[in-house]
């Protein structure tokens, strides 16, 4: 599909395929860098590409050579581009000096983009401590959308992470947190209400692994209520109604646990129809 025809679908396709097919859409993200002429279409090319690249291809020289044989047009001047290499140099050999040449504000979208490739590449510890500093000293209700969307998206993958494991030390339970918090906060700031019942979703689950499941439980009524104030669209009320069920379960576990070893025999699950 040629991004001359519908951008946005050519983008769409591109998420879509890039994991299955790194290198085929790397080569087609790479040729219409070299011709778009929306700065605003630079600026989401380019981060898909630094992903494919990094997390992908496993190639951050690749994204460097590419934005080398740019010779001219809007992506060789916009910001996204000074970003992007920021974080790709950063991944050839931890060279920060590009970083410190930009503002605050685009600092922080590298941070948040190094976390986020970090998290792919499973960091989770280093992932966590960029995150960090993406969003040290900042009140989340005074930032633009563009690095409120940056930290919100990267503590929603990094919380999946740690979800993921089979175990958690008490570090990895903490820092799981934080990032669901932050995913929450900042969709808040940078997205509409589906992104905001998602991140509750998030957070629920992420609270559920951390063995809080009265907790979960707040987070999984606001889940399921923003549902229902948004039009009831039955796709997100299915994920909610499930979030909850399992919330629900371990509630009575912890019910349970409070019994005694003889009527513990008595409590059992009702079967799932």
């Amino acid at each position: 599909m040629s991004f001359n025809t519908d951008f946005d679908a050519f983008i769409n396709q591109s998420w879509q395929q890039h994991e299955a097919q790194p290198q085929q859409t790397y080569n087609q993200l790479e040729q219409a860098l070299s011709e778009v002429k929306d700065t605003s279409h630079a600026e989401r090319i380019l981060p898909l590409m630094l992903h494919t690249a990094i997390s992908h291809l496993h190639d951050s020289n690749l994204f460097l050579l590419s934005l080398d044989k740019l010779e001219n047009g809007v992506a060789t001047q916009c910001l996204a581009r000074k970003r992007a290499k920021s974080v790709a140099q950063y991944f050839v050999d931890q060279n920060m000096e590009h970083i410190a040449d930009l503002g605050d504000v685009d600092q922080r979208r590298v941070f948040a983009q190094i976390a986020n490739e970090l998290s792919a590449m499973n960091e989770l510890e280093q992932a966590s401590s960029w995150l960090a500093n993406a969003a040290d000293s900042i009140d989340s209700s005074t930032v633009a959308e563009p690095l409120a969307r940056s930290i919100a998206i990267t503590g929603n993958n990094l919380a999946c992470q740690y979800e993921e494991l089979e175990t958690r030390s008490e570090a990895q339970v903490e820092h799981m947190l934080e990032a669901a918090t932050l995913a929450l906060e900042y969709w808040k700031v940078a997205g509409g209400w589906m992104q905001e019942e998602r991140a509750e979703y998030r957070l629920a689950m992420s609270l559920l692994k951390a063995g809080n499941p009265q907790q979960a439980k707040v987070h999984a009524d606001c889940c399921e209520a923003i549902c229902r104030q948004n039009g009831e669209d039955a796709f997100e009320l299915f994920y909610a109604h499930d979030l909850l069920m399992l919330v629900h379960y371990h509630l009575s576990q912890v019910s349970k646990q409070r019994l005694t070893a003889n009527d513990q025999k008595y409590c059992e699950n009702s079967p799932l129809a």
